[in-house]
């Protein structure tokens, strides 16, 4: 490339960051809008433990410390999972789940013991009220009465034991514990601590901000070059087409960068941690690049559908705001309802985000990552391509028309 075409390049570029960052609106969205929701982020979904389940119990069961119903009482209260509220009457139980006031109800029947000792099934009832969070706080709450289930029914078995004929006794212990389970403890993952869940927003913050920067950069790189009437003296130089493009490119690239930089530096502070060496670091900017570089590629494709650059930032948002969120870019991917992850999985700035997540939470090794990021970058050079011809014509057709 000659030197003149570089120096074209990258004074352009210089141009478009000055232009860019003077503006007080634009510094906010770069910078201090990650940093603010980054911290909404983490103030929400912080911590590693799930929140409280709000759980209402009527206990029928309660004769006595060993009685079955006060067993599972103290194992509920011990779980730590549980905001527990006991009820003496379980109709004002049921009401309670109901009006909204609990999330899960129990209730534990007054002859729970005694349908265990005489060899029927205990009945107990659950109620909660069929919505997202509901259903999830039931998911707790099944997860943990079949956890306790297990426990019965290992008990069961042993007592049983104790009584049958030698010949049988060691079937009904190995039914106990069918298992010998070796536990080999290691240093657990940083997704699973506070420092690693902080890491884990603040590269979803970034995956955001080149989804935005990028989508605008494509979509007003004309608009707003007509709009301030710089496009006919950039055109009557001796600049090219694919060189003012290469111009935005690297500002977009630049402006993403910075913010990163802004995020990063703001999770460290609030104890965020990060599994990096140098390959780690150069990787991860070199799989953001390649994210950036397909929403560069997608505003280019749109610009042609806006007349203004009012219409082009119409677009970008009706576009970047419900992908931010059913791209598994702002939120965690597994909490999306199955046809999303789907999407998450396979739009290519979320494989990219997802593989930055992972390998500086040192779930990925440098080559996981480039294996699972390389459809991710041969899509987005793909869709850069497409977009540079869509870019050339729609220059091409401005300058016949001006």
């Amino acid at each position: 490339m000659a030197r003149g075409t570089i120096w074209r390049v990258l004074s352009e570029a210089y141009v478009s960051i000055k232009s860019v960052v003077k503006y007080k609106e634009t510094l906010f969205w770069v910078i201090l809008f990650p940093i603010l929701w980054y911290g909404l982020m983490v103030a929400i979904w912080g911590s590693p433990n799930p929140p409280s389940v709000e759980l209402g119990v009527y206990n029928g069961d309660s004769s006595g410390d060993d009685w079955l119903g006060s067993i599972l009482m103290k194992a509920i209260n011990a779980s730590g999972l549980f905001k527990v509220k006991v009820y003496s009457d379980p109709q004002e139980l049921y009401n309670d789940v109901k009006k909204g006031h609990l999330d899960v109800g129990l209730w534990v029947p007054e002859n729970f013991s005694e349908s265990l000792a005489a060899g029927a099934k205990p009945v107990v009832k659950v109620f909660y009220v069929k919505s997202e969070w509901g259903g999830f706080s039931f998911q707790v709450v099944d997860g943990f009465l079949s956890a306790f289930e297990d426990m019965i029914r290992s008990n069961m078995t042993e007592y049983a034991f104790k009584f049958a004929p030698a010949a049988s006794a060691g079937w009904l212990e190995l039914m106990a514990d069918p298992l010998d389970v070796v536990v080999e403890s290691e240093t657990p993952p940083l997704l699973a601590t506070p420092g690693g869940i902080r890491a884990y927003y603040a590269v979803s913050m970034v995956g955001i901000e080149a989804l935005f920067i990028g989508l605008f950069s494509g979509a007003m790189a004309i608009n707003e070059r007509k709009r301030t009437g710089t496009l006919q003296v950039i055109l009557s130089s001796p600049m090219r087409d694919w060189e003012l493009l290469a111009s935005d490119t690297l500002a977009a690239l630049a402006l993403v960068g910075l913010s990163a930089a802004a995020v990063v530096s703001v999770s460290l502070a609030t104890g965020a941690k990060y599994a990096v060496d140098a390959s780690v670091i150069a990787f991860s900017a070199l799989i953001l690049a390649f994210g950036t570089l397909f929403t560069i590629g997608l505003g280019l494709l749109i610009a042609p559908l806006a007349k203004t650059p009012e219409g082009a930032s119409a677009l970008v948002n009706a576009i970047a705001f419900p992908v931010m969120f059913a791209g598994g870019i702002a939120i965690p991917v597994f909490i999306l309802p199955e046809p999303l992850q789907v999407f998450a999985n396979y739009w290519p700035l979320s494989r990219a985000i997802i593989s930055v997540r992972r390998l500086l939470l040192n779930e990925f090794t440098v080559n996981e990552a480039l294996a699972y990021s390389a459809p991710a970058a041969v899509a987005a050079v793909i869709i850069y391509v497409i977009g540079l011809f869509v870019y050339k014509k729609l220059l091409a057709r401005i300058i016949e028309y001006h």
